[in-house]
């Protein structure tokens, strides 16, 4: 198997998802992908990815009232009406519930990427659970992660958590590796304290700011969730 990763979710070329077989990973460390394995893991239905918030609206407009959580930010900032998507928070009322995602970086990565063979959400909690998924693929495909980012900028925890993924598969597996999916994989291999790294990255530290040490805590949990976050339709389930 061939492994690449995209550094940021801008380099997604969305008629290049289609030729072959491509197997797509969406890793937004902190916080979407991180969330929706989370509230996947305490229960959740389904986690639905919009990518603005009147598609969040329409989606919950088609649900009974009860049934769904509306969740989401815009430049980090809260969206009036909907619950703040981090992980602890918003999995602890997840359970029997569709959460609705609408989200800068990841959930924006996600939509991208509907187009290739399968698609699936990866972070630093469920990085075992899915390479046991990936492994299993044939050796044609091409496993094609793309480090989220933040804004347009490379994003050192999710450049991790690709290099965390890679790890995990390699375990698995003997893969072939572009240069890209290389540097990600030295990026993880040359730091083994993960919380280390997402407290010290730009997005970890705005999270600290904003009184996130929990959720930053939870999303450096390596392994730790058995979740593996396939998104099949419009929504994501385990």
């Amino acid at each position: 198997m061939n492994i690449h990763v995209l550094t940021r979710k801008e380099e997604i070329e969305e008629a290049q998802l289609v030729r072959g077989s491509k197997i797509a990973v969406a890793v937004d460390v902190l916080l979407a992908t991180t969330t929706i394995a989370a509230c996947l893991e305490k229960g959740a239905v389904q986690v639905i990815p919009a990518a603005t918030r009147e598609e969040a609206l329409e989606h919950a407009a088609s649900l009974p009232a009860d049934s769904y959580i509306l969740a989401g930010e815009e430049q980090a900032r809260p969206i009036e009406g909907f619950v703040y998507p981090g992980p602890v928070h918003l999995a602890a009322g997840a359970q029997g519930k569709t959460v609705i995602l609408v989200t800068t970086n990841g959930t924006a990565a996600l939509r991208k990427l509907q187009s290739a063979e399968e698609v699936y959400a990866g972070s630093l909690v469920n990085a075992r659970a899915l390479a046991f998924v990936l492994a299993a693929k044939p050796e044609e495909a091409t496993l094609l992660i793309t480090a989220a980012g933040n804004a347009g900028e490379i994003s050192l925890e999710d450049m991790y958590g690709a290099g965390c993924l890679i790890d995990a598969v390699l375990k698995e597996k003997t893969c072939t590796l572009t240069d890209a999916a290389r540097t990600a994989l030295s990026v993880y291999q040359n730091e083994p304290n993960a919380r280390h790294v997402l407290e010290s990255s730009r997005v970890g530290k705005k999270l600290l700011a904003y009184n996130m040490e929990e959720d930053l805590e939870y999303a450096s949990t390596v392994n730790s969730s058995t979740a593996v976050c396939r998104y099949i339709n419009t929504g994501i389930s385990n």
